[in-house]
C-alpha cells in the first residue's frame, strides 16, 4: 500500500500506454466475452448448490431508477422524476418483479435459508424509492434469510435524493455501509455533468450519516471531467480530507460517447488533456497517502481501520462489480435488472432493460440472458487476476501451492511480453513473484493483467482493443 505519491513515476511510459483501451476487470472473462449460452437452468443448479451446502452467501440489488440524468455516467439505469405521472407504476413493477425473482430464488433452496454475509444495494439510484417502498424491497429480500450478525450491508446513495427519513429507515434495518456519489466539488464541473451537488450538501450528509452509526462512508471520485483544472481539483481533495470518508473510490472517467450518447454535450476543449489527468491521480495519490489513506489496488484508498485495509491486510480482498470489495470467497446472487450473480465458477447477468426484466421474471421467475461458465483455465487467470488488482503481485509460490501448476511455464506465452516490460520498467519478474512497479506500474496495472487475459490478443498490453468492448486505460 503507497503512502504518498513521492514513488518514482515515469510520464512518458504512461502515456504510451494509458491512451489504450483494455478490460477493467472487474470479472473475467470481461462481459463482452460472455454468451446466451447461460440461461436460468444453468443458474437455476449452481443456486440450490449454494443453498443446500449452506454457504456463507452475498445478495446485490439493483434498482435501476434515477431522478434525473448525470451526464458522465455509464451505469444501467431509468431515468423517471417521482413527480412523473407514471413513477409510482414503475415502482410497483420493480417491487413486484422483484418479489418473482426472489420467490424463484428462494424456490431454488427448498426451503433452506440463505448464509448471508453481504447484502448490497446498488443503482440508479436505491433511494429513488419512497420509505414504504424500501421496507417493502427489505422485506421481501431477508424473508428467507439468515444474516450473519457481522453482516457487511451497504448502499449506494445520492445525497440530493435521500431523505433523514429514509438514512433513519436503513440504518434501522441494518445497513451499516454507504457509498455516496460525490464526482467532483466543484461548480462548473458539476454544471458540466448535470450533477450540482453542493459541497456543504455532501458535509451535511455525512455528518448526519455519521450520527445515525453507519460505520463506514465511502466516496466515489470521478477525475477527467469536464471543467475539471489541477486547482479546482486540489480544492476537490481538500474538501474530502476535511469530510474524512472511511474509503474513496477515484475511478477515471469512462468516455464512450458512442455508447452514451449523453457525453456528447461535453465540449472537447472542456477535456482535460492526458497530461493533466495524471496530474489528478498523482495528486490523490499524495493527498490521501499523506493524510491517513492507505492506496488500494488500482482505484480505491482506505483507512486502516476500515475493513477494506483489514481485508487487505489478511489477503481475502476481490475486485468485483461493486469495485474493491471485501469477502473474496463469497458468491453472489444478484437480483434486478442487469444484475450480475457470481456464483464459483459461473457468471450469470440479468436482461439490462427493465421492461423486458420485468416481462421476464413474471413469465418464469429468472431473468438470466447471458453469463459465461469458466473452464479450468479460466478460473486460474482469475484468480492471478484478482491477486495482480488486489495486491499489485503476483506470489509465484503462492500460486504454485493453490493450482500445482509452475507459474512460469503455465503462462509461458507471456514471457516474451515480460521481458519487454521489465526492461521498460513497468514490471519486476523474479523467481518468487511478478510485480508491478511503483507508481508507473501501479497505474498501468490494467496493461500488466492484460499479458493474462486469454480472450485479448498477444499483442493486446501494447496494442488496446477495440473501445467498443473496454475503456482508455489512463
Amino acid at each position: 500500500m503507497a503512502k504518498s505519491g513521492n514513488s518514482s513515476m515515469d510520464r512518458l511510459l504512461y502515456h504510451r500506454f494509458a491512451k489504450l483501451s483494455l478490460p477493467r476487470h472487474t470479472s473475467y472473462p470481461a462481459v463482452p466475452f460472455w454468451s446466451n449460452r447461460v440461461d436460468h437452468s444453468v443458474i437455476s443448479h449452481r443456486i440450490g448448490q449454494l443453498a443446500h451446502g449452506n454457504l456463507p452467501t452475498s445478495f446485490y440489488v439493483h434498482v435501476p431508477f434515477c431522478e434525473r440524468l448525470c451526464h458522465y455516467c455509464a451505469c444501467n439505469k431509468l431515468v423517471i422524476g417521482r413527480g412523473n405521472a407514471e413513477a409510482d407504476k414503475y415502482a410497483r413493477r420493480f417491487i413486484d418483479g422483484l418479489e418473482q425473482e426472489l420467490k424463484w430464488v428462494n424456490a431454488q433452496s427448498n426451503g433452506k435459508r440463505w448464509n448471508v454475509h453481504q447484502i448490497h444495494w446498488g443503482g440508479g439510484t436505491p433511494t429513488w424509492l419512497g420509505v414504504e417502498e424500501i421496507a417493502e424491497v427489505w422485506a421481501l429480500l431477508t424473508e428467507h434469510m439468515s444474516i450473519a450478525a457481522d453482516a457487511e450491508i451497504s448502499i449506494e446513495l445520492d445525497p440530493r435524493v435521500t431523505s433523514s427519513e429514509q438514512l433513519q429507515l436503513l440504518r434501522k434495518l441494518g445497513f451499516n455501509r454507504v457509498s455516496l456519489g460525490v464526482q467532483d466539488f466543484d461548480s462548473n464541473v458539476q454544471q458540466a455533468i448535470q450533477r450540482i451537488q453542493p459541497a456543504e450538501m455532501v458535509e451535511s450528509f455525512v455528518r448526519e450519516c455519521r450520527q445515525l452509526g453507519f460505520k463506514s462512508i465511502n466516496f466515489d471520485l470521478i477525475y477527467g471531467l469536464p471543467m475539471q483544472t489541477l486547482e479546482s481539483m486540489e480544492r476537490t481533495l481538500s474538501r474530502v480530507v476535511e469530510m474524512s470518508p472511511d474509503r474513496i473510490a477515484f475511478y477515471r472517467l469512462a468516455m464512450l460517447p458512442d455508447a452514451y450518447k449523453w457525453q456528447r454535450t461535453f465540449k472537447a476543449v472542456d477535456i482535460p488533456s492526458n497530461e493533466l489527468v495524471l496530474d489528478f491521480m498523482l495528486r490523490a495519490v499524495d493527498v490521501f497517502g499523506t493524510n491517513g489513506w492507505d492506496f488500494i489496488g488500482l482505484d480505491h484508498f482506505a483507512k486502516k481501520t476500515d475493513e477494506l485495509s483489514v481485508a487487505y491486510r489478511a489477503g481475502t480482498l476481490r475486485r468485483s462489480f461493486q469495485g474493491m470489495t471485501t469477502g473474496a470467497e463469497l458468491p453472489v446472487i444478484g437480483v434486478g435488472p442487469s444484475a450480475i450473480s457470481c456464483l464459483g465458477d459461473l457468471f450469470a447477468q440479468n436482461e439490462t432493460q427493465f421492461p423486458l426484466w420485468a416481462n421476464l421474471v413474471n413469465a418464469r421467475g429468472c431473468a438470466t440472458v447471458k453469463g459465461h461458465q469458466l473452464s479450468v483455465d479460466d478460473s486460474i487467470r482469475q484468480s492471478v487476476l484478482n491477486q495482480l488488482y488486489c495486491y499489485r503481485y503476483i506470489d509465484k509460490q503462492k500460486f504454485h501451492g493453490q493450482h500445482n501448476l509452475n507459474f512460469d511455464e503455465y503462462f509461458a506465452s507471456a514471457t516474451e511480453a515480460w521481458l519487454e516490460m521489465e526492461g521498460i520498467g513497468l514490471i519486476e519478474n523474479s523467481p518468487k513473484r511478478l510485480s508491478s512497479t511503483p507508481l508507473t506500474g501501479w497505474l498501468l496495472l490494467r496493461v500488466v493483467a492484460a499479458t493474462f487475459d486469454a480472450y485479448l490478443p498477444a499483442d493486446g498490453w501494447k496494442n488496446g482493443v477495440s473501445s467498443k468492448v473496454a475503456s482508455q486505460v489512463g
